[in-house]
């Protein structure tokens, strides 16, 4: 969703034709390990367009702050559903159980590990 994270196009460049591949899947990790630690800004490298290969990769952003944020709605959400579910004629609706399902649904999508490991099976 929007709210939650944002998703990128990008191109990841392999110069030597090696790369951040293993066995055609992305390795995780293969950008954060080109990151410089002893400098904030970005390296540029000389390559030769000749030997550089390309991957085509998504690249999902998440929101700062967001699982807090949905903490923190989930408990107002269910204390609301609490209160309600005392009421004698809404009790049929069964407020608090359909939260735990929402809940449950939305923290998994905040959730890019749970993300990445779907992807990893969708590709097996």
């Amino acid at each position: 969703s929007g709210s939650i994270a944002q998703l990128h196009r990008a191109v990841l460049r392999h110069p030597g034709g090696g790369g951040g591949t293993v066995n055609g899947r992305i390795r995780r990790g293969s950008l954060a390990s080109r990151r410089s630690k002893s400098s904030s800004s970005p390296q540029h490298h000389k390559h030769n367009p000749s030997t550089t290969t390309t991957t085509p990769v998504a690249i999902k952003v998440r929101h700062p702050n967001v699982s807090r944020l949905i903490e923190m709605d989930f408990r107002l959400m269910n204390l609301l559903a609490d209160i309600l579910d005392h009421i004698p004629y809404l009790t049929w609706l069964r407020l608090r159980s359909s939260m735990e399902q929402f809940s449950h649904t939305m923290a998994a999508q905040a959730d890019l590990d749970v993300e990445a490991h779907h992807l990893d099976v969708e590709a097996q």
